[in-house]
């Protein structure tokens, strides 16, 4: 099914010359499945991340793509390069 392929969680956010505290985690999930069959399942996912966040009190951000798109838009966007460079693979 799908396949977890890292978390993006820098320790520190940057704000000009200030460390931040983390205050998030971000976490990509790459997956062969279509867009359509990403849809139908997003929703459970985006349950069991809210369920995290009200135990731990951390906000965590889920972003479910397609393994294609991810690797056609590699290079192209920052936030994906980010993942790349910065992520931590969990599963893979």
């Amino acid at each position: 099914m799908a396949r977890m392929q890292g978390v993006y969680n820098a320790e520190k956010r940057y704000q000009g010359q200030r460390d931040i505290p983390l205050s998030d985690i971000d976490i990509m999930i790459l997956t062969s499945m279509s867009d359509d069959e990403i849809r139908d399942i997003e929703n459970q996912v985006y349950d069991i991340a809210y369920d995290y966040q009200l135990s731990d009190n951390v906000m965590i951000s889920v972003n479910i793509k397609n393994a294609d798109h991810y690797n056609y838009w590699l290079g192209a966007l920052p936030y994906y390069d980010n993942v790349e460079k910065e992520g931590v693979v969990l599963v893979g």
